[in-house]
Order: structure tokens, then C-alpha cells, then sequence
């Protein structure tokens, strides 16, 4: 019998007046294809980047919420298995106007290559 597989966790941090957080969340991050593609490859955490509800960062460990500091919103973050992050995107602008399915090749591809 195998042991437990652990997998790559996916941080989404965005502000709720961030158009291009909405943006993202509308035509990427919401849709079915990410959303089957999340669910079978990562572990996801959505923070809500106004102070009120940063406490989300705590549920993380220390010394990876030390290495998290997102200035721009959306910021997607790709954490590895053993909790380095391998990706870290402040702003996205890379992916703005990406077909989901574009999106999904772009973030797989960096999960395979760590």
C-alpha cells in the first residue's frame, strides 16, 4: 500500500475592488475547467487581501507567509508538495485575456517541471 500523496498547493490572493481580480475570478479562476483541473491536481486557499480578512495567511506556515508578500492583486502563488514555492505571479498580467484552458497548460506545465 502507498503511502499519503501529498500535493501542490495554489494561493489566491485578491482585493474585492481589483477589476482585474474580478476579472480573473470570471473568466479563469470560476470556470469549470479550472475548477476540475484544481480539484484533481491541488490544494487551493483564497485570500481576500483586505486587512480585515488577511487573517487567511495565518492558516499558513510561518516561514511561507514570510515568503509571500503580494503587492499587486490577483497574485497566484504555486507551492510545492514540501512547501517551496516553485511560481509566484503579483498581478497576473501575463495571463490576462488567457483562455482558461491556455491557463491551465501555462499552471500545469510549472507544476510538472518542480
Amino acid at each position: 500500500m502507498g503511502g499519503i500523496r501529498l500535493r501542490a498547493g495554489l494561493l489566491f490572493v485578491y482585493h474585492p475592488a481589483c477589476g482585474g481580480c474580478r476579472e480573473f475570478k470570471e473568466r479563469i479562476y470560476q470556470t469549470k475547467a479550472f475548477a476540475d483541473f484544481a480539484a484533481n491536481r491541488c490544494v487551493q486557499l483564497v485570500v481576500n487581501a483586505r486587512d480585515s480578512d488577511i487573517s487567511e495567511f495565518k492558516r499558513l506556515p510561518l516561514a511561507l507567509s514570510r515568503r509571500i508578500d503580494p503587492r499587486l492583486y490577483p497574485t497566484l502563488v504555486l507551492i510545492a508538495p514540501d512547501g517551496k514555492v516553485v511560481f509566484m505571479d503579483e498581478g497576473l498580467s501575463s495571463y490576462m485575456g488567457a483562455t482558461p484552458e491556455r491557463f491551465i497548460a501555462a499552471l500545469d506545465e510549472r507544476m510538472l517541471a518542480d
